[in-house]
């Protein structure tokens, strides 16, 4: 999932990539009301009728609906965390979750050494107070 607003995406492991699966994790993680923009994969229907917004481009006709709806801003977050994945060397390492969630902190709290360094810092002393 890729906020284009915020410029922040979640990445998650489920079992399955399904209907089942996949409408409750991002009731989990999506604000009720929001827009979602998806491609046409049957396991993304039913959205609309669970309290989103839902509108849809069809892959196999364009790439950006007459609507603008397009999926550019997951598909470039997803290539951005293989890029990552890839240059840590992790791809099929038991470890590529752990890498994940770096990725994906990383990403929200460190666009750079210093910044990474204080967020870290920070949160260290959130979770164990002195």
């Amino acid at each position: 999932m890729y906020d284009k607003e915020e410029k922040e995406g979640v990445i998650l492991h489920v079992e399955k990539r399904d209907k089942c699966t996949m409408l409750p994790e991002i009731q989990r993680h999506v604000k009720w009301g929001t827009t979602i923009w998806t491609d046409q994969w049957a396991a993304y229907n039913g959205l609309d009728n669970i309290g989103f917004i839902h509108e849809t481009v069809n892959h196999s006709k364009e790439f950006k609906s007459k609507t603008s709806v397009c999926t550019n801003g997951v598909e470039g977050y997803w290539r951005t965390l293989k890029g990552y994945c890839r240059g840590k060397g992790v791809m099929s390492s038991k470890f590529l979750f752990e890498y994940v969630d770096e990725f994906m902190w990383s990403a929200q709290y460190g666009k750079d050494s210093l910044s990474k360094f204080r967020n870290m810092i920070q949160h260290i002393k959130e979770h164990y107070p002195v």
